[in-house]
């Protein structure tokens, strides 16, 4: 079996699988301008080989292969029924651009010096081992390739005015219990070798 050192599973969602995956699809829709804005700051080109990790049900990576009709996409999902969802998604992409590969981010058995560039997108809030994952990623990066980390930290999390006290305990309570399952929502805070 693949390794799943992870906090997520969708077949435990509270809100189920069907609901879960359009929870997946409108998180995508909210902030798909702002990371693609960020994602090309980070360099993010045109007819680059990109691998996406933990990529869901494919709804990122559809807008990547719109936005990028001349790279080579490789979204990496080890739950069968993300990947189910992810080809359905991905149906319309012309065939050969998208390559879904069904694996663990710890054991991604993807070739050495393989991608320009690498999206982590809200996955490693969910890595019992993020470093490992992280030299793993490395590994399939060319000389030069870059990792995009895009992910939550509770640290900086819900910063409103008026402050909403409820707030503040509902996340320090989500926080707690993926602690306890070897999450870290507050990864973000922590120096490289977590």
């Amino acid at each position: 079996m693949q390794n799943r050192d992870s906090t997520y599973r969708i077949q435990k969602s509270s809100l189920g699988v069907e609901r879960e995956i359009e929870r997946l699809k409108i998180q995508v829709q909210m902030g798909w301008e702002k990371e693609y804005r960020n994602l090309q700051w980070y360099g993010l080109q045109n007819g680059m080989d990109i691998l996406e990790l933990g990529s869901g049900p494919g709804y990122f990576t559809e807008k990547l292969a719109l936005n990028l009709p001349k790279s080579q996409i490789t979204p990496l999902e080890i739950d069968p029924i993300l990947m189910d969802k992810a080809t359905q998604t991905l149906s319309s992409i012309p065939q050969g651009r998208v390559q879904l590969v069904q694996a663990s981010v710890y054991q991604t058995e993807l070739p050495d010096n393989s991608f320009d560039f690498a999206i982590a997108r809200l996955l490693f809030l969910h890595l019992h081992h993020p470093v490992e994952v992280a030299k793993g990623i490395y590994r399939v990066l060319k000389p030069g390739g870059k990792l995009v980390i895009i992910d939550v930290d509770d640290g900086i999390f819900g910063v409103i005015h008026p402050q909403v006290e409820s707030l503040h305990t509902i996340l320090t309570k989500i926080a707690k219990y993926q602690e306890a399952h070897w999450g870290n929502r507050y990864l973000g805070l922590h120096s490289p070798d977590c």
